[in-house]
């Protein structure tokens, strides 16, 4: 895996409690968990 498809992995959720899966790669769909968040000027913050 390359860089960026192991911080998605780490960072995928899989169920409560449960974030980080072995592997992904192109073509996968899942939930991310963020670290950060943010916001343009003209859209609403996420709670």
């Amino acid at each position: 895996m390359n860089i960026v498809e192991k911080i998605i992995a780490r960072h995928a959720f899989v169920r409560a409690g449960q974030i980080g899966v072995e592997a992904v790669k192109p073509g996968d769909a899942l939930f991310a968990v963020a670290d950060v968040r943010f916001s343009h000027e003209y859209v609403t913050p996420m709670a």
